[in-house]
């Protein structure tokens, strides 16, 4: 069976992808072939031209294998966390409507005779689910040609070089994983090896399996490096390149990734599921010392909106964004869709600071705390409260005040052995901060509330700490 070109550019010729738990492993023609299989049976299960369907699989080769059969059989790809439970996936399905929820117990077709016509460039590809599934879930879409587009910038600026052992340690179903660490050396025609997620355990062995494979590439999460730095010995061999993104990155923990790594080559990478991974970054040596500096876009047009709702290419405001590799929208929520953009600019959500040498990460809008008018954004109490030598992370959020409508609450957790009280960290944040984005109330917990991502949940948290879940 002929596969189509655009679709075949993302594995690039001798592109590996490995098991590491498993043992397994697929060449690029071990992968096509077993791809092919695949988009057939899905049309044997009466699938239509732009049916979405969902991939459910907990193995992370057989994730991939189905993207790809999906592609070809001009279906479009719905990824979630295989781990959701029923209620979740009866969201999901009815958010999509899709037409077959697949896994590793669906079979493949033992023909590949049957006449596929794969998607093209300008058609929806995969959805994305993004805001949990607790309440509606929803469905952020890209196009065949967004991914190529993000695809092409990232190997642009990375370089295929240090692409070409690529460890994945994040969820396959996630747009950064994914994207970023998968499809991105697949097309640079690297040797990818899943290992997503790692437990505390695994962690323990990251600089080690990291040798084993050869890694040159790597990318994560801050609470991912937080816990690798405190666990496992560095590698004996440095990386080319090492990602980290999806959070607000201290300054602090960015200079402890890079003596841990053995390299200076690590990047503060911003990123959006709606963007389809990477926008830029920036490497330690390229900021002045601020806190959330990731540099000029590396595709597209980057802007600013403004208090009264202007478009500034310099400011700060609300980070608009504009390229090839920009969603087209949320699927089947034309409101939600028309509310992402603004003038053909997508919202981002983030507080950034635009000048001549980049982006300046300051905060999300949702994270801002009222404080009698005054504005105080989460991640400024977070990167505070980290400098302290006895907190390991920190959370922000907003608490009730009658008198002044929100006040500054927060939650830390400790560096192993510390013994400090809250009281005495609210002492220490005095000296430290504008006297209204001192924390009111501070607590002290074994560990924050996270999504399935990776990512910090600030009101799940707070409510941890409140009793209000």
């Amino acid at each position: 069976m002929a596969w189509d070109q655009n679709i075949e550019a993302l594995l690039g010729v001798g592109c590996r992808l490995s098991d590491h738990r498993r043992g397994q492993e697929l060449d690029r023609d071990a992968l096509l072939t077993r791809s092919a299989k695949r988009a057939a049976w899905l049309l044997e299960q009466r699938c239509a031209r732009g049916d979405r369907i969902v991939i459910a699989a907990r193995d992370p080769l057989q994730i991939v294998v189905d993207l790809f059969a999906c592609w070809q059989a001009g279906l479009v790809a719905v990824l979630v966390n295989p781990a959701i439970v029923a209620g979740e996936r009866q969201r999901v399905t009815q958010a999509t409507n899709a037409k077959l929820w697949v896994d590793e117990q669906t079979a493949e077709s033992e023909t590949t005779e049957i006449a596929l016509e794969p998607l093209h460039l300008n058609e929806p590809a995969l959805i994305l689910m993004t805001s949990g599934t607790t309440g509606v879930p929803k469905g952020v879409t890209l196009t065949l040609e967004a991914l190529l587009a993000r695809v092409g910038s990232n190997r642009a600026h990375i370089g295929d070089a240090a692409l070409v052992r690529t460890l994945a340690v994040l969820p396959v179903f996630f747009g950064h994983g994914l994207i970023g660490t998968i499809l991105t050396p697949l097309a640079a025609g690297g040797h990818v090896t899943l290992w997503p997620s790692p437990t505390l355990g695994e962690l323990a062995r990251l600089g080690t399996v990291m040798d084993e494979t050869k890694t040159t590439f790597l990318s994560g999460v801050p609470s991912f490096w937080r816990m690798a730095e405190r666990l496992s010995p560095p590698p004996k061999t440095p990386p080319t390149q090492v990602h980290v993104g999806s959070e607000a990155l201290s300054l602090e923990l960015w200079q402890g990734i890079a003596d841990w790594a053995g390299t200076h080559n690590v990047l503060n990478m911003y990123g959006l599921t709606e963007t389809a991974n990477w926008v830029g970054g920036a490497r330690l040596d390229q900021t002045d010392g601020s806190t959330g500096f990731v540099g000029k876009p590396w595709l597209g047009d980057i802007a600013v909106l403004d208090d009264v709702g202007s478009v500034q290419s310099l400011g700060t405001g609300e980070v608009l964004l504009r390229s090839d590799a920009v969603m087209t929208g949320i699927w089947d929520d034309p409101p939600a869709s028309k509310a992402a953009f603004h003038d053909g600019w997508l919202r981002t959500g983030d507080i950034g600071q635009l000048d001549a040498r980049g982006l300046t990460l300051k905060g999300r809008l949702k994270s801002q705390i009222n404080r009698a008018g005054v504005k105080i954004l989460a991640e400024e109490v977070e990167q505070m409260l980290e400098r302290h030598p006895d907190v390991a992370e920190a959370a922000g959020y907003s608490l009730p005040d009658q008198v002044s409508g929100e006040a500054v609450g927060a939650a830390v957790v400790l560096q192993p052995g510390a013994m400090i009280t809250p009281e005495s960290l609210r002492d220490w944040c005095r000296d430290e901060v504008r006297a209204e984005a001192v924390p009111t109330r501070i607590a002290i917990l074994d560990a924050h509330v996270r999504n399935d991502r990776g990512k910090l949940m600030r009101n799940a948290t707070r409510d941890l700490v409140t009793g209000s879940g």
